[in-house]
């Protein structure tokens, strides 16, 4: 903490394999392309929460989310909450 400054950190890891599966369709009665979802996507998440002091209303959440394997990319989020 600093200054009174509340700062709670979160993290975690994760893994998935989809070892088979294909999604198919059609429109208008035409076959589309289908998806192969088989693999594996590894994701690492880190987050934190800030509050002025533990007593005030107001929060400020941080979140960031890597994908790495099947599934590539980066996401992440900004919110900032009153609790009344």
């Amino acid at each position: 903490m600093h200054g009174g400054t509340q700062i709670i950190s979160s993290g975690g890891v994760a893994y998935e394999h989809e070892f088979g599966g294909e999604a198919t369709g059609t429109v208008d009665g035409l076959a589309i392309r289908s998806a192969d979802i088989k693999g594996g996507i590894a994701r690492l998440e880190l987050g934190a929460t800030m509050k002025p002091d533990k007593n005030s209303p107001w929060s400020l959440d941080l979140n960031v989310a890597g994908f790495a394997g099947k599934k590539q990319g980066v996401t992440g989020g900004v919110s900032v909450a009153f609790m009344f």
